[in-house]
């Protein structure tokens, strides 16, 4: 095994976004690329948006802030035009006509699973162009899950029906996959996702009136909103850091944060502690942890 030098190695962020919808998770992003904005030279972000939204939020985050004068001209077309690049990843949905109880019915659905096929066709044309000024986003996990579902039920000829017990593990499986090839790939990368709340239980040495065991809840963690609930908590396991987006206040005095600290049942992590700050703004606040790398 190699010794560790006085030269630190400068290892890619691999991180886990959270908060709820409307936090700011995507808008956030965006000062990533707009080079020489608070000391930061400007990523080439890389969009697999399975939201539908990334071009908007890119567009418009852009706007505010060279309407606000925090940017010039030339820094916003940089960034709008060199420095994202958007996948679009979305199956849009339509009115089909499905057998339901030996009836057909008419319902929101697809009417082909391309999404996940799409993303993962992007991310070999995109593997040898990644490096350390490129940052790779998954927009967003609850999202990515879906597509990752339907391609999965379509697979099995069952697109558009609830999934049964013995349609989970495939696509658990390629969920976990999409994750380790995050952490995997030689760029920065970011997962957005959706809170949700998981009820941790034990065992005990108790049986109800009915003999079957009982047990006792003995947490509750907000964790990805993913495929089920096997396997949730292994999803962070490769990613170091974990930042969560949030706010306080109601009304015009609401402001947006980007968290380095636990909140609201969100257990955050980061390898910079002691060095970063317990919140940042979210208009700037990524750009300044990302700083912290040096």
């Amino acid at each position: 095994m190699p010794k560790l030098t006085t030269e630190p190695t400068q290892a890619f962020i691999k991180m886990l976004f959270m908060g709820y919808s409307g936090e700011g998770k995507s808008s956030a992003l965006v000062p990533l690329s707009i080079p020489d904005f608070h000391g930061n030279s400007g990523y080439e972000l890389r969009w697999l948006d399975f939201d539908g939204k990334a071009e908007e939020v890119v567009r418009s985050t852009l706007a505010r802030l060279l309407h606000s004068k925090k940017i010039s001209k030339e820094q916003h077309d940089t960034a709008l035009i060199e420095n994202n690049d958007i996948c679009s990843c979305i199956e849009p949905s339509t009115i089909i006509t499905a057998r339901e109880n030996g009836k057909n019915v008419k319902k929101m659905g697809i009417t082909s699973a391309v999404a996940w096929q799409t993303a993962v066709k992007q991310i070999e044309k995109w593997e040898n162009s990644l490096n350390d000024k490129t940052i790779l986003i998954t927009d967003s996990f609850t999202y990515a899950a879906r597509a990752i579902t339907n391609f999965s039920q379509s697979m099995n000829n069952k697109l558009n029906q609830a999934l049964d017990w013995r349609d989970y593990q495939v696509p658990q499986q390629l969920a976990e996959t999409l994750m380790v090839t995050m952490a995997d790939l030689p760029t920065h990368s970011i997962v957005c996702a959706h809170q949700d709340p998981l009820e941790i239980y034990k065992a005990t040495d108790q049986v109800d009136d009915k003999g079957n065991p009982v047990e006792d809840l003995v947490d509750t963690l907000m964790v990805p909103i993913s495929i089920g609930k096997a396997g949730r908590m292994k999803l962070p396991a490769r990613f170091n850091h974990c930042l969560l987006a949030t706010s306080e206040g109601k009304g015009a005095a609401t402001r947006r944060w980007i968290y380095t600290e636990p909140r609201v049942g969100v257990v955050t992590k980061t390898p910079y502690f002691g060095r970063c700050e317990p919140r940042y703004p979210i208009e700037f606040g990524m750009v300044d942890y990302f700083n912290l790398r040096g």
